[in-house]
């Protein structure tokens, strides 16, 4: 299964999609979507997770300035349960969020998305707060974000899981020491200042001559 933004009307919603050959090829799961727009601009990107504690899935959508939370049992059929606003970052986009274990054992959850924070002298990049989740809410444990990178050529990164690297897998042949889930990332340098920035220098000029 996977949740998709499409706008066939010129409206961002959220589709779902289908696939019965392991990843290879997917079918749209119906014409109309599971989370339709509620009339705005801005309603993209969903990141879908299972909450175990929850015994649901849960989403979080990039809604302009705020990240809207949805939970439900199917994927079919969702119901708002939460937001995250903040009003200085410009428009949200590829949020994220997951649990990490920290180096004392603690478990932590990281609620991410790519943001520009230019107008206060800050990066326009991926952005992440750490906090708590209870399945409904997220709290910080700080109100201002962390960057991931510190620059403006990180952007609309989102985080994987992955479960057998080489080195766990390794590890864990004997059945002794289960491997230990591991996340990557991939971003993007795709940010109209970036590329502005770009077209300005020498390189790029000679580049393109």
């Amino acid at each position: 299964m996977a949740l998709v933004t499409q706008a066939p009307d010129g409206r961002q919603a959220q589709y779902l999609w289908y696939s019965t050959d392991r990843g290879r090829s997917f079918q749209a799961g119906g014409p109309a979507p599971v989370l339709p727009n509620p009339g705005v601009n801005d309603f993209r990107d969903p990141k879908v997770i299972w909450d175990a504690d929850c015994d649901r899935w849960f989403m979080v959508n990039a809604e302009a300035q705020k990240l809207g939370f949805y939970a439900s049992p199917d994927l079919r059929s969702w119901q708002r349960v939460g937001e995250f606003q903040r009003n200085y970052l410009g428009v949200l986009e590829c949020p994220d969020i997951f649990c990490i274990t920290a180096d004392d054992g603690t478990s932590h959850w990281v609620l991410g998305t790519s943001a520009n924070g230019k107008g206060r002298g800050l990066p326009a990049t991926y952005a992440y707060w750490t906090g708590a989740f209870d399945g409904s809410s997220f709290t910080p444990y700080r109100p201002e974000p962390e960057w991931l990178d510190y620059g403006f050529d990180f952007y609309g990164a989102v985080t994987y899981p992955v479960f057998f690297t080489t080195a766990r897998l390794a590890l864990s042949v004997d059945g002794r020491h289960p491997p230990v889930p591991e996340r990557i990332l991939l971003s993007s340098t795709e940010i109209g200042g970036f590329r502005r920035l770009l077209q300005t220098t020498p390189f790029w000029s000679m580049k393109h001559a």
